[in-house]
């Protein structure tokens, strides 16, 4: 068998390795990997590729993997410098992200997002079983999917940070959308009630705010982010009881003035000192058929 490996070096900012097998009685092999790129990291895997008379490059049997979320592409991929993906959201995003995998980057990239922090209250009890603890996290999860301001948001638009008994989910573009996620999802929560007792109970506590997050890579070596705006709504998050929806003062200040339900339904109900010594203003939104009224038992003491 003859094999052979040559590198192609400088080639779109990356190498791109070749590799040619040939056993007896077989036809020539050819196969090609990306071994590396400064725009992105990944797993470089062999691909078949053959050339027609024509000149033609074609890939074997194997389906071409999205860049973006290295998924197996239906159909003809869409390409953006050299590199395939599925679809032009997912080159949408690519671009956006793009100077997050650079292996060097001096300068962090910063991006502001409006944020909902939620989780689920009680969650954590011991006298809970893992099995209930373990429904009321996919129920929730099924509530979020089924709202339209997560639904219709672009997946390019969002981000998505599981914490295990909750999530914190940014929107890029439309302060509102925090709010009118935490607003949609406490009809579906307090409809999902009304059939359930004890234990098959849901009760949830939100956070929301605006602000800047910047890029890390996690242990898997991919991108993560991290930042005040998620920072801040957590920690308005935990300032509340069952069904609160709590509001830092820099979002709130955003939604007050846009609409009469903002205006009505968004109250200040004071400062409170958190972590390291920061005092922060605090907002509560709540109708007649979402939030809690009540003023959180951290605000009476």
């Amino acid at each position: 068998m003859i094999d052979k490996y040559i590198p192609v070096t400088s080639f779109c900012e990356g190498k791109l390795e070749m590799k040619f097998e040939e056993t007896e009685g077989s036809p020539l092999s050819r196969k090609i990997r990306l071994l590396s790129s400064s725009h992105v990291i990944s797993s470089p895997k062999w691909m078949d590729f053959a050339i027609d008379s024509k000149g033609m490059v074609t890939f074997g049997d194997d389906l071409v993997a999205c860049t973006m979320d290295s998924k197996p592409i239906q159909g003809v991929p869409l390409y953006h410098n050299d590199m395939p993906f599925c679809s032009e959201n997912c080159i949408k995003t690519f671009k956006k992200l793009s100077p997050l995998f650079a292996p060097i980057n001096p300068k962090p990239v910063v991006l502001d997002y409006h944020f909902f922090f939620i989780d689920i209250v009680g969650l954590s009890d011991p006298r809970l079983v893992v099995a209930k603890q373990k429904e009321k996290i996919e129920r929730l999860n099924g509530f979020i999917k089924d709202c339209d301001a997560y639904r219709k948001t672009p997946d390019d638009a969002k981000i998505i940070l599981p914490t295990g008994d909750g999530m914190a989910i940014g929107f890029m573009e439309n302060p509102e959308l925090p709010y009118k996620l935490s607003a949609e999802l406490h009809r579906f929560l307090k409809k999902y009630n009304k059939r359930k007792t004890g234990d098959d109970l849901i009760h949830v506590r939100i956070g929301l705010s605006s602000g800047p997050v910047f890029t890390v890579m996690d242990i898997t070596d991919k991108p993560d982010v991290w930042g005040p705006g998620i920072i801040m709504a957590r920690r308005v998050m935990d300032l509340g009881d069952s069904w609160h929806i709590l509001i830092a003062d820099n979002l709130a200040n955003q939604l007050k003035p846009l609409t009469e339900e903002y205006r009505r339904n968004i109250r200040e109900i004071g400062e409170h000192e958190i972590k390291h010594g920061e005092k922060i203003k605090v907002f509560l939104a709540c109708s007649e058929d979402y939030g809690n009224p009540d003023m959180p038992e951290v605000f009476k003491k």
